[in-house]
């Protein structure tokens, strides 16, 4: 520099050389490299005579050079994403050999790569820190022969002070990078333990990885072995990816389908350098994906990708290798449960179903003994073995609800929801229960206006639920109570609270007893299967065994709602709400 600059031109590279130190230390924590380099631009094009300067970088994991910012005098930054090999370019030259360049007329160079228009001269020197060249610096003009030795000591001098705050922004966001992964795998593993739906759980893991990383699509799918297919399970992205949840494709196919073939992680520099490559938008060009490893078995892949070229190193690979992990540590516990509670199901259906038998001999048995009781005239013997009778068609109807709420659960269960009369099966429902209310001295009433439109349900689950739910209000209501059977046409209120879906009309059916009643705190809960509740008479605890559980399932699986109210007098109120045939249009 000695040899080339006077001293007044010394002084005021050394000013400028100041000014690149001072803007790295205040700008090194921004989180945009480009905003820093652009700063770093502006400032050496307004203490110079350069008509045009950019800065490329090298990446450090492969042999790349991207063209990051350049500006010209007086404009704004160009921030291109030009990609490419060292030693391409006079860019790539430079950083291959680590030797300043200077042109007088790129047309007579081969090496030139035509990414300013219309410039004719070029001035590049090599950015360093210590041995390590990690970019380089460049002059262009639209004037042939622009630059000199002069220039060229300018930029030599600027160089390291340029190299040195470009290295301090790169350890600031790797750190911050580190702490961005640290603090999303937490997040991650407190997320797998919070749910074990994978139907709610995994677009809540893509979505908390993509706006965590930044990453422009992140995609979970599963394996089908049979059908040697992935398929696409849940997605995050910041723009409209092209491919839909459900969709299938075959293992050994684009990039995931290549990293489940070869059951191991795939990182892709540029997918379009593949043919088979899937493409989700056109955007996309660099993708990492993993598969998701369950005891030895792969079940299913983590796809992560980007829109710039070589957008991923190794540490990104291992970073998704091990959200991988935990994603997998969170499937198989959601296979765990639910295979757990599909063998209790099958478990429990199993006894249920095998107690039919030893019921039915002990029910019959019971018969014989209550009509040898009664002929004998032996009024004890007769009511024990009523008793006795009554206590069986409790426990058969408590099997018939496990299995049929089984039945449900599992899908098994036929339901072919089709205008029916809603009174005409409530009617019905309350000529069938006739004869055991009166065993139970209490009054059966029905109550139907003349014309009603139909409701759409399944006419034999219909039956069944209302008979539940009348055999419940019979077994709470005291001797000489009523209980009552109602059909109406709802009102739009309860329509828009209960069914909000549904905007035309719907059909209530209630049934109302005037027994205890249900307490508020326990409305929700008495659905449940085997709820508990504590009596307000003596404190003792009463199941509710699965009658009601079946109920809301049947009720639900047909498109209605079911909920208890207290009823006037204290008694409870069990509501059916259904939707009714839509009115004809015209």
């Amino acid at each position: 520099m000695d040899a080339v600059f006077n001293s007044d031109e010394k002084l005021r590279a050394l000013r400028l050389a100041n000014q690149v130190l001072e803007i790295g230390l205040q700008e090194h924590r921004t989180e945009d490299l480009s905003d820093l380099l652009s700063a770093i631009i502006r400032c050496v094009l307004d203490g110079t005579k350069l008509p045009y300067l950019g800065i490329g970088l090298a990446r450090e994991t492969s042999n790349d050079v991207v063209r990051a910012v350049g500006m010209h005098r007086g404009g704004e930054p160009l921030r291109r994403a030009a990609v490419g090999s060292l030693g391409d370019g006079v860019v790539g030259r430079v950083v291959a050999s680590g030797e300043a360049v200077l042109i007088d007329d790129v047309r007579a160079t081969e090496h030139y790569l035509d990414l300013n228009p219309g410039m004719r001269s070029e001035l590049t020197v090599p950015l360093r820190v210590g041995e390590t060249v990690i970019g380089a610096m460049n002059c262009e003009s639209a004037e042939v022969g622009r630059f000199d030795s002069t220039d060229q000591a300018l930029l030599e001098a600027l160089a390291t002070p340029v190299a040195l705050a470009v290295r301090t922004n790169g350890h600031y966001r790797k750190e911050q990078r580190r702490l961005a992964q640290l603090t999303l795998l937490n997040e991650i593993g407190r997320t797998v333990t919070s749910t074990v739906d994978l139907d709610e759980l995994l677009p809540r893991i893509v979505e908390c990885i993509r706006l965590r990383l930044g990453y422009a699509v992140v995609c979970i799918g599963f394996v089908d072995d049979a059908q040697q297919v992935a398929e696409l399970r849940a997605a995050s992205s910041e723009m409209t990816i092209d491919l839909p949840i459900g969709y299938r494709q075959r293992i050994g196919v684009g990039v995931v389908g290549e990293t489940l073939r070869r059951r191991g992680s795939l990182l892709v520099p540029d997918v379009r350098s593949r043919p088979n490559y899937v493409s989700v938008h056109p955007d996309i060009r660099s993708e990492v994906c993993c598969p998701l490893w369950v005891a030895k078995r792969i079940v299913g892949f983590l796809d992560v990708e980007a829109t710039e070229i070589s957008a991923f190193d190794q540490a990104d690979q291992m970073l998704v290798e091990t959200l991988a992990d935990h994603i997998s540590q969170a499937v198989q516990n959601a296979r765990n449960l639910q295979r757990m509670q599909q063998q209790r199901q099958e478990l429990a259906a199993m006894l249920v179903h095998d107690l039919r038998s030893p019921l039915t001999v002990i029910q019959a048995g019971t018969d014989l003994m209550a009509l040898d009781a009664e002929e004998s005239e032996l009024g004890a013997d007769s009511h024990h073995a009523r008793t006795m009778l009554m206590a069986c068609d409790r426990m058969k109807a408590l099997i018939d609800g496990v299995l049929e709420l089984h039945e449900l659960e599992s899908g098994e269960m036929t339901v072919a929801p089709d205008p029916t009369d809603a009174a005409q099966v409530v009617s019905s429902v309350q000529l069938g229960m006739e004869l055991v209310a009166t065993r139970a001295s209490v009054q059966l009433c029905f109550d139907a206006p003349e014309a009603l439109p139909a409701v759409v349900a399944d006419p034999a689950l219909l039956t069944r639920i209302l008979e539940n739910l009348v055999n419940n209000a019979l077994r709470v209501t005291p001797a000489a109570g009523q209980v009552t059977l109602a059909v109406a046409e709802a009102p739009p209120s309860l329509l828009s609270d209960k069914l909000p879906g549904v905007t035309d009309r719907a059909i209530l059916i209630s049934v109302e007893d005037t027994g205890l009643g249900v307490p508020a705190a326990h409305r929700e809960r008495i659905f449940d299967k085997f709820a508990t509740l504590e009596s307000r008479l003596g404190g003792h605890r009463r199941s509710t065994g699965v009658g009601l559980a079946f109920c809301r399932e049947a009720v639900h699986v047909q498109g209605g709602a079911i909920w208890v109210e207290g009823a006037p007098g204290g008694g409870a109120r069990f509501c059916v709400l259904l939707p009714a045939v839509p009115a004809p249009v015209g």
